[in-house]
């Protein structure tokens, strides 16, 4: 089957479309490359498919290395646009608390935010580590105690 051009700008058309509605620079990559191989096919109709895809393959994942490469979250920005950190700032992390968990909710400071959690009933001073965050509001942790030297 030959792909025509109006069918690559009907797909940059989709990329677009969703390139807004989920905010990934990724799919921006794939709507640029399916727009060059519409103009290209509009220009060359000849052009043979495979090279086409090779097209749309080589500028996609090209522009995703170079997004991926270029543009990074500096560390302590947040992961994300509401100023949260992400979930993988938090798992793993260890904490001795101020404040003692009490039926089994407590309350610790990380990065100035205070972060609701979950996990075993334990005293003041107790050091604890983040297993798992919530993935609704990302402000509920899940801990455990940490037991021997072995914390990370």
């Amino acid at each position: 089957m030959m792909m025509e051009q109006w069918m690559w700008w009907v797909l940059t058309l989709f990329f677009i479309v969703f390139t807004f509605y989920w905010a990934d620079l990724r799919l921006l990559w794939a709507s640029l490359a399916t727009a060059v191989v519409g103009a290209l096919t509009w220009h060359s109709p000849e052009l043979p498919m495979t090279y086409q895809l090779m097209i749309v393959v080589l500028i996609t994942v090209g522009g995703v290395l170079i997004t991926e490469t270029f543009i990074k979250k500096k560390p302590g920005q947040g992961g994300d646009e509401d100023g949260l950190p992400s979930e993988d700032d938090y798992v793993g992390k260890v904490f001795t608390l101020e404040q003692p968990i009490v039926n089994g909710s407590g309350v610790i400071d990380f990065q100035g935010i205070k972060l609701r959690i979950r996990g075993e009933d334990a005293e003041a001073g107790t050091r604890v580590k983040i297993i798992a965050v919530d993935g609704i509001d990302r402000t509920l942790c899940l801990v455990e105690k940490v037991r021997g030297d072995s914390a990370s």
